[in-house]
């Protein structure tokens, strides 16, 4: 379906949706690695990611483990009120 709204966006548009694809490859690549760390140890590298940027790494640089990040803390948050209220989904 994508390749068929692709035909008709301008080239520009397409360039742009390129790279959005990539950086959602490199974010769902880095989705297993951070599964397996501990709440303590997917704090520190959000502060790591916070100290590189402040060290002068771009924002292109950082941004696909930066939205990994928020993504897999947002999964476990949620997966911790969906069981606190007894619901019976679980986010994965």
């Amino acid at each position: 379906m994508f390749k068929t709204v692709k035909k008709f966006m301008p080239d520009h548009q397409q360039k742009q949706l390129k790279k959005y694809e990539r950086i959602t490859e490199d974010v769902n690549a880095r989705e297993e690695g951070l599964q397996t760390l501990t709440d303590d140890e997917l704090k520190e590298k959000s502060h790591d990611l916070r100290y590189r940027v402040q060290e002068g790494a771009s924002i292109e640089d950082v941004t696909a483990e930066a939205f990994a990040l928020v993504r897999e803390a947002a999964h476990r948050v949620l997966a911790c009120a969906l069981l606190t209220y007894n619901f019976s989904e679980h986010c994965h």
